[in-house]
């Protein structure tokens, strides 16, 4: 074992159990033979070891207890209320219990804290809106924060972080129109996530309020229909004409399933090109027939009017 000289002793001629001490990362030293933990470590007699204050003190062997406005684990955070409703440990009281105060004394009077602003209706204080903080809520996000509570942080250019949305050019679903900066066609915002989310099956347009149009259906509308607008859920397709039905027959009958792609196809695509031609073949035979018609009529009258002048002669 490599030591160095201001713990060789430690390493080589102490006691296992102070090893361990050592080991556990909050010994500093040995003083006189006795046992020197770092600040913000005691030695636990029991455990033999130097471990982390309690949460609400620190100092060497942890006997300083968190000074106003600190409280927590190594006094590292702060109360946002009087001194007499900061516990050292666990911060802010309140009527609820342990929880953080969003009501704050200032330079003004008892206000609202710091990410927070007034509500009028609520009669309380409420968390800024996404993409703002500070008192009152009337500062908005610094690059490169953005989001709740500022606390999101945009991985792009200053010019395509927005405070609320973020990067508006990174995942392509932030644009900009003639509304503002808002969700892409496709798109709705989450507030929970706190981003653009895709529309669900169904549904397309701007905050994903159209539904599909026939025959269009599914994600993002991108599929069609192979039957009839009222058998076509703009959500799932052609009812009743499932993936698994369509597996069943291919696997009892080719010929069944060529059918009845053929059948969808021509009722769908091709029928109005049949009617168009059985049309087209009515009028030709229409047309002959009626050309043999007059061609016959005339040929009667022509023997008639000949008959006529031989019997005026004689």
């Amino acid at each position: 074992m490599t030591c160095t000289w201001f713990l060789y002793y430690v390493c080589v001629t102490l006691p296992l159990d102070v090893k361990a001490i050592h080991a556990s990362g909050g010994l500093c030293g040995i003083e006189n033979g006795a046992i020197d933990c770092c600040t913000g470590f005691h030695l636990d007699m029991v455990k033999q070891m130097c471990i982390p204050c309690n949460v609400g003190y620190s100092g060497k062997n942890c006997d300083t207890k968190c000074v106003f406005p600190s409280f927590g684990k190594d006094c590292k955070s702060t109360c946002n209320c009087k001194d007499i409703n900061c516990d050292h440990a666990e911060g802010c009281n309140n009527s609820t219990g342990k929880t953080l105060s969003n009501i704050c004394d200032g330079v003004n009077g008892k206000s609202c804290c710091f990410g927070f602003q007034w509500d009028r209706v609520k009669q309380s204080c409420i968390p800024c809106e996404a993409g703002y903080t500070g008192y009152n809520c009337t500062i908005k996000c610094l690059y490169p924060l953005y989001g709740q509570g500022c606390q999101s942080t945009c991985k792009c250019t200053k010019e395509d972080c927005n405070s609320l949305y973020g990067c508006i050019n990174q995942a392509g679903n932030i644009c900009i129109g003639t509304n503002g900066i808002a969700c892409c066609q496709g798109y709705k915002w989450n507030n929970e996530e706190a981003r653009c989310i895709p529309c669900v099956k169904g549904f397309t347009g701007h905050n994903c309020n159209v539904i599909c149009p026939f025959p269009a259906y599914g994600l993002d509308c991108q599929s069609i229909c192979n039957c009839t607008e009222k058998s076509c859920d703009p959500g799932d397709g052609c009812i009743g004409h499932t993936t698994e039905n369509e597996t069943h027959m291919q696997n009892n009958s080719t010929s069944a399933v060529n059918w009845n792609n053929y059948q969808n196809v021509s009722t769908d695509g091709k029928q109005p090109m049949l009617i168009i031609g059985i049309g087209v073949l009515a009028a030709v035979a229409l047309f002959i027939v009626t050309v043999i018609f007059y061609t016959y009529r005339l040929e009667n009258v022509n023997k008639e009017t000949g008959s006529n002048i031989y019997f005026s002669v004689k």
